[in-house]
């Protein structure tokens, strides 16, 4: 059951992801670069601080434009893509505000002599290549975000089946297991200090909210990050390796590109000649360079490094040829200038096309990849970052529902102090025994698992449980992972609807439409609140669906989650 996220054109440009702030960090050193070799001139006379501070004047412009935009068009973003119309805006007001900022700075420090010096082609041009460069930014991060919840995917899947095919244990890190140490004896010591149900009740709710959820979502949060670190290495990986020189149009873009900036200073038939002599040798070492494999990112940045100095140089022998030996450095950097653009351009389409490929493409593609760089994938480091994640999820849902439940029964009048005691006795037994139950699997098809739900809950809360014949036999079917991550689902709504909730009601459907397995669970409590938190559970719910959930107020009160989980 590993599926792939993926997003509609508005979505990249407009969802989630589209408007992040890392992206922009990573663009400005590049704006700023160009900037100064644009006005190199000023470098030449001395007056290089001046320049500087102009580009940092007008970066600061750019982020106040960035935060104006995401507090206001951009807000909603999570939950519907923003127009079109925003994307364009905010991407004509990013390219205006860098160069009429840096030019306004310029004159008011004295570099410019008049304001019309500031208002001039370059502003136009900036404004232009804004609308152009920013929502591809956007792009590029949206598509980078669904690769990386994509390879996380793939990872822990191949994880959770080399433990089980080598059948190793899944033991989590030395550092979780300290972790959980500390938590065990804590929480064996308030269990031991209570001195009355409602004591023990009130000591059970701290240690689950105070203790138990902060340990498994801080665990889940390293590792899930630790985990993204390794997505972004084979993304980068990818994109030098096999899509950096893939863009078959490279030579024609640079020509249009460079054709204009060389009619402007050879005159038409010059200006042409060398356009069509500079794209066409682009594409060429574009082609050769396609052709000289590489086997790790290193490689991939020096080939890409000398494709980019070749053509540089190139450009300036050309350059000097037709321009009667006379070189002229500011039209050098021009050139050069828009080489550096262009490769720019094809690293962002690379990082597009990269995140766009299936997991199939991505296990293809880099297998030789991985094979040299072992510590990339779950062989060793990796292993023990899913499993880490694997167990923090293990707590939060499996060791979580235990305290509810002896809460639950400590706060229910109909419970004798014998069968209190029992409780608390399993729940003691359970804390010492904790790396074995995550061990562990259940022997159970996943329907048994759902069954088994209602006696787990009995006594502390109604669950009424109704699976369709269909939703039967697709519950057989699943493998012990899908049970799992299923049963989890089922077990976090019914604590939430209990724990958040107050309810004591609640009822389990499930049925299968279509390849999907459709799991609704209402209840009698206070419904849910205006505002989801993202915690475990909203992880849990988002990769189990693809994203295709919803938590929804019932009229007559209480809550009703929908979960629709693909089984294709």
């Amino acid at each position: 059951m590993i599926r792939s996220v993926r997003q509609s054109y508005r979505e990249l440009l407009g969802g989630p992801n589209s408007l992040n702030f890392q992206s922009l960090l990573y663009l400005a050193p590049n704006t700023v670069l160009c900037s100064i070799l644009d006005q190199w001139h000023m470098v030449e006379d001395g007056e290089f601080i001046e320049l500087l501070f102009a580009n940092l004047i007008s970066l600061l412009a750019c982020a106040a434009i960035f935060f104006i935009f995401r507090l206001t068009c951009y807000r909603n973003r999570a939950t519907k893509p923003v127009a079109l119309a925003w994307v364009a805006l905010y991407g004509l007001s990013m390219g205006f505000a860098k160069e009429f900022f840096t030019r306004s700075t310029l004159f008011q420090l004295g570099e410019l002599q008049s304001f019309d010096e500031v208002l001039n082609s370059s502003v136009v041009g900036a404004t232009l290549l804004g609308i152009f460069i920013m929502p591809t930014m956007s792009m590029a991060t949206s598509l980078m975000a669904t690769f990386k919840e994509n390879r996380t995917r793939l990872i822990i899947a191949m994880v959770k089946d080399k433990v089980k095919d080598e059948s190793l244990e899944p033991n989590p890190s030395q550092k979780s297991k300290q972790q959980l140490e500390k938590f065990i004896s804590y929480a064996n010591q308030q269990l031991s200090s209570a001195n009355s149900p409602a004591d023990l009740a009130r000591r059970l709710r701290s240690i689950n909210n105070e203790r138990l959820r902060p340990l498994s979502h801080k665990l889940w949060q390293e590792e899930t990050e630790r985990i993204s670190g390794y997505s972004f290495a084979d993304l980068q990986a990818l994109v030098l390796k096999h899509y950096l020189f893939d863009s078959k149009f490279i030579g024609l873009i640079d020509a249009l590109f460079t054709a204009l900036f060389a009619i402007q200073h050879f005159g038409p038939a010059p200006g042409a000649l060398f356009a069509v002599i500079s794209g066409a040798f682009l594409w060429l070492t574009f082609a050769l360079a396609k052709r000289f494999a590489v086997s790790n990112s290193l490689q991939g940045y020096i080939r890409a490094l000398v494709v980019l100095v070749i053509n540089i140089a190139f450009d300036a022998v050309v350059f000097n040829f037709l321009h009667h030996h006379e070189t002229e450095e500011h039209l050098i950097i021009g050139t050069s200038l828009n080489i550096i653009w262009l490769f720019t351009l094809v690293y962002v389409i690379g990082l597009a096309k990269a995140s766009l490929v299936t997991n199939q493409d991505i296990l293809e593609k880099l297998s030789d990849y991985l094979n040299k760089n072992p510590g990339r994938l779950a062989q060793t480091t990796g292993q023990a970052v899913a499993i880490n994640r694997e167990f923090a999820e293990f707590l939060h849902s499996d060791v979580q529902n235990k305290f509810l439940q002896t809460v639950l029964a400590a706060e229910s009048a109909e419970t004798s102090p014998e069968s209190l005691r029992n409780q608390v006795t399993k729940l003691r037994t359970y804390l010492a025994n904790l790396d074995t139950e995550f061990r562990d699997s259940s022997s159970l098809t996943a329907y048994d698992q759902v069954l088994e739900l209602g006696q787990t809950w009995n006594g502390l809360a109604k669950l009424q449980i109704d699976v369709s014949p269909n939703a039967q036999q697709a519950l057989a079917n699943l493998n012990q992972v899908e049970a799992t991550l299923i049963i989890r689902a089922i077990n976090e709504a019914i604590t939430n609807a209990l724990r958040h909730g107050f309810a004591n009601e609640a009822e389990l459907e499930l049925d299968l439409v279509n390849e999907t397995l459709r799991l609704v669970i209402s209840d009698n409590g206070t419904g849910p609140k205006s505002k989801l938190v993202e915690g475990l559970g909203f992880h849990l719910y988002k990769d189990l669906t693809n994203g295709d959930w919803s938590l929804l107020a019932r009229p007559d009160g209480g809550a009703e989650l929908t979960l629709n989980i693909p089984l294709a």
